[in-house]
């Protein structure tokens, strides 16, 4: 047997050196970067461009639902037939991706034929006006549909995007293009698949029939019915049963380890359904900027609402409603209008 030679030992001690000095430089980055994501003496879940959203979810799972795990479109009963229809979505940074929407659905049209919802266009602004930097504060979309809103934010921004959407059309949809994003986008997104309101439970969801938007909770037809001339059959698809739970019972915005992240801007349509929505988030109200919202006399009355109360309710939870007098003249012409309230209380 022949012993190693001194020669070949020498050569091994500069290599392990390298390698020692390589793992310190490792530990060294590793430490800067935990370091700096914590400068400015705040407490954030986001840095470096990852989201650590677990501390401010509360509830994975409940009564009927489970948190999308983004490894599969969402498909049930309703949906196992269900097929996409795939266009080509446009931000309006020029940013693109393949979508699924529906056929013959108004909100699908308009992105086939303009290639996206123009409704969204406006929120990109406004997030960046309640929260300068653009960076590490939360959208949220109550309503998200099939995901016009939600692709546009998840393409003009760097932040986080929490969805909630209970119509299973509607899901399939949105889970669909999801799943086709890039991993930088699709690990900034967050879907629940079930209905906001006051409390938790499960009721019925019913979507109009070439408006998938138009999606009511509880039986709403025959409030309608005596308005209209089609019959509750032809205007509505059946009823489909869906959960219910409050927001502040899901989310939290400080967790029991003191991190806290807040909602730059929440988008809330609820088809009339926005005054339990607002019941049911007291703890996380102070910690929204900004609230994006729809207000809908005929809807808001159909769920035991009232514009002007819905209004009312806005105020006293701290927000004040911008260029009120755009809305009037949108309610004149329309019966609804998109109106901004901002958080008094957050500078």
């Amino acid at each position: 047997m022949v012993a190693p030679s001194s020669s070949k030992k020498k050569q091994r001690k500069p290599v392990r050196i390298i390698q020692g000095v390589l793992m310190l430089l490792m530990v060294l980055v590793m430490i800067t970067v935990l370091d700096g994501s914590n400068t400015g003496g705040s407490n954030t879940l986001i840095s470096m461009g990852h989201w650590n959203w677990e501390p401010l979810v509360q509830k994975q799972s409940g009564q009927g639902w489970t948190m999308w795990n983004a490894t599969a479109p969402l498909i049930t009963e309703y949906t196992r037939y269900s097929t996409c229809r795939w266009t080509t979505f446009k931000a309006t940074n020029g940013q693109t991706a393949q979508m699924c929407v529906h056929y013959g659905d108004a909100v699908s049209r308009a992105i086939i034929n303009r290639g996206r919802w123009a409704d969204c266009d406006v929120l990109t602004q406004q997030f960046q006006d309640t929260h300068p930097d653009k960076k590490h504060k939360v959208f949220m979309d109550v309503g998200a549909n099939i995901g016009a809103c939600v692709l546009q934010m998840l393409f003009t921004t760097d932040s986080p995007v929490i969805a909630f959407e209970p119509e299973p059309m509607n899901l399939f949809c949105l889970t669909n293009t999801i799943l086709r994003l890039e991993p930088r986008y699709r690990d900034r997104f967050l879907l629940f698949p079930f209905a906001l309101s006051d409390e938790e439970g499960s009721t019925q969801i019913q979507a109009q029939v070439g408006d998938m938007g138009n999606a009511f909770l509880g039986d709403v037809k025959a409030g309608q019915k005596d308005k209209e001339n089609e019959s509750e059959e032809e205007k509505y698809k059946r009823s489909v049963q869906v959960p219910v739970e409050s927001l502040d019972n899901v989310i939290t915005a400080v967790s029991e380890e003191g991190l806290s992240e807040d909602i730059a801007l929440m988008k809330l349509h609820a088809q009339g359904h926005e005054c339990k929505v607002l019941d049911g988030m007291p703890k996380l109200l102070p910690h929204i900027k900004a609230i994006h919202t729809e207000i809908y006399k005929t809807s808001l009355v159909l769920q035991g609402c009232s514009a002007d109360d819905y209004m009312k309710k806005i105020g006293n939870v701290g927000f004040e409603i911008q260029h009120k007098e755009k809305l009037l003249l949108d309610e004149e012409q329309q019966g609804k209008s998109e109106v901004l309230a901002l958080n008094k209380n957050m500078n």
